[in-house]
């Protein structure tokens, strides 16, 4: 690409920087209870500290349970129906539950607020979508870069939402003494913060899923009638909302089934998910646990501030080196060699850290090397987390086409979710079983040999996935002058709008009696030139 159309083909900022927005509005209510939740079971829920670990995994755990049915219903309406009212509703609910977490005075009640948070919050499934919706068309070419940059901000909203928790726990609010509940203000503080989320969507998001409108606004519209309808809207019209959402989901289920490339990219994908949630959750349990027990006996502040550590590498990584990475050996080698084995390298580096941080004295907590050894142990944890899950998502969303964004990464999401909460789950328990043995540092170890075994199976996988990673086929194409004319229309190898409508009306038309025969051949053809005409491409402001 020449410099004078790199000049003419800016990096599209303005919509996806509302997007990192929703996500930060919603990432930080939910990943500020993360740090004092240990001690929040401890003293507030007198839970034993031989079980801790399991107790833990169970109430991380209870939002990714119920993101299984959430994630996956939501993803595929906001398919047929648009993004912006389910991403409004999903981040007023984050903000509510987190503030009903506050007032969890019972170990039950607690879980129950994160249950239902998990159902009716699908806000990341959502914003995967949307960036679907973003980098349709010439504008794949950003593609790894945006879902990077979705990565990043998620990793920044788990550092801002622990630095929160650092702020603000045990403080009170004005003259309101809080020191009877130090976990309030915190989770006051990050309601407003998804309010305000939700407020700024619903003034300045503009819808991005331009393909709802194709057949389907007309046939969800009330105020559509009959009058200048194609056969197959009036066909369709039989059929209540309800129907048509569920017979459409059910083609894209079959469709899904059918795809061998989703189908790998989903078992990386899960695998993933649940290596993470069993990290984030060791670090967690790890960073708490009495030195006396060969922990690291961190306070709720000062894991808020290990994660802002995190944050801060997430930001400088993306910023510096991201685009360089998967420019030069591709999405999926990324994710192999600078995904699995800098993550594996940091857990090792991270369990060894109880050799060295205890014994820089009493105050170990605020020594200069404690920091500095924390800090350089992040390098290779936040690379390997910034290559694995967002690599992967751009590959997913290259994999689904244009009009399945929201039911495909929703899929792969919801499910994920379930592999997100066994994580912690499992995680914590044997946690809890390596510190009955003094050696809670086994956990990390399990977690290399893991996060290995992705990256060796990425890589025996790279020759079968590689008709889609984008980058890989710019980077080898030296007859390209312009970056964008190589990208893989991976459209192409997908369903047309036209096949997936009428396999819509082949599931209703034994509703419709016979009169799903009587179009004649002229108006077959006449429908089939209108529905082959290009759909209209998710622009860019």
């Amino acid at each position: 690409m020449s410099k004078e159309a790199k000049k003419n083909d800016p990096f599209p900022w303005k919509k996806p920087l509302l997007v990192y927005f929703a996500v930060l509005s919603n990432m930080i209510p939910n990943l500020l209870i993360n740090p004092f939740i240990p001690s929040m079971l401890k003293e507030r829920y007198k839970i034993s500290p031989d079980v801790l670990g399991v107790y833990t995994g169970i109430l991380q755990s209870s939002f990714e349970i119920t993101q299984l049915f959430g994630g996956f219903y939501l993803g595929h309406v906001s398919d047929l129906l648009g993004r912006k009212l389910l991403l409004v509703l999903s981040l007023f609910s984050s903000a509510v539950c987190i503030f009903l977490f506050g007032f969890a005075f019972s170990y039950t009640f607690s879980v129950v607020v994160q249950l239902v948070s998990g159902l009716i919050n699908a806000t990341s499934v959502l914003t995967d979508a949307i960036m679907g919706d973003l980098t349709q068309g010439e504008n794949m070419v950003h593609r790894p870069r945006l879902f990077g940059f979705l990565g990043a901000t998620t990793a920044l909203g788990r550092g801002l939402g622990s630095l929160l928790t650092s702020l603000t726990w045990g403080k009170s609010l004005g003259s309101i003494d809080l020191r009877s509940n130090p976990y309030f203000l915190p989770c006051f503080v990050g309601s407003i913060i998804g309010l305000l989320g939700s407020v700024v969507v619903a003034i300045f998001y503009k819808e991005t899923n331009k393909w709802r409108s194709i057949g389907f606004k007309k046939l969800l519209s009330s105020k559509n009638s009959n009058n200048g309808a194609t056969h197959e809207e009036s066909l369709l019209m039989t059929s209540t909302k309800t129907k048509i959402i569920w017979k459409r989901l059910k083609i894209g289920i079959k469709e899904i089934l059918k795809d061998r490339t989703l189908i790998k990219l989903y078992f990386l994908y899960w695998a993933n998910n649940f290596l993470n949630g069993w990290f984030f959750n060791a670090i967690l349990l790890y960073g708490a646990l009495n030195t006396k027990k060969n922990g690291l006996g961190f306070q709720p502040r000062t894991i808020g501030f290990v994660f802002v550590i995190f944050a801060f590498w997430a930001l400088v990584y993306q910023l510096a080196f991201a685009k360089k990475a998967f420019k030069k050996i591709g999405v999926i080698r990324s994710y192999a060699f600078l995904g699995g084995i800098p993550i594996s390298i940091g857990a090792l580096l991270f369990a060894s850290t109880v050799l060295y941080i205890p014994k820089f004295g009493d105050n170990y907590q605020k020594n200069f090397f404690t920091w500095l050894l924390l800090i350089v142990i992040f390098i290779p944890i936040t690379v390997g987390f910034l290559s694995l899950l967002p690599n992967l998502n751009t590959l997913i969303s290259t994999a689904a086409g244009k009009q399945r964004q929201g039911l495909i990464l929703g899929s792969g999401s919801s499910i994920g979710s379930v592999f997100r909460s066994l994580g912690p789950l499992l995680g914590g328990s044997l946690f809890s079983a390596f510190q009955s043995f003094n050696f809670p540092q086994l956990v990390f170890i399990l977690l290399a040999i893991l996060y290995l075994l992705c990256a060796l199976a990425a890589y025996l996988l790279r020759n079968s996935l590689s008709s889609i990673d984008n980058y890989k086929l710019i980077s080898n194409n030296s007859n390209q002058n312009d970056d964008q004319s190589v990208l893989l229309n991976s459209d192409s190898e997908r369903k047309t709008d036209s096949e997936l409508h009428l396999d819509l009306q082949s599931e209703t038309g034994s509703e419709s009696g016979s009169g799903s025969k009587s179009k004649s051949k002229s108006e077959s053809e006449s429908d089939s030139e209108s529905e082959s005409k290009p759909e209209p491409e998710a622009e860019l402001d």
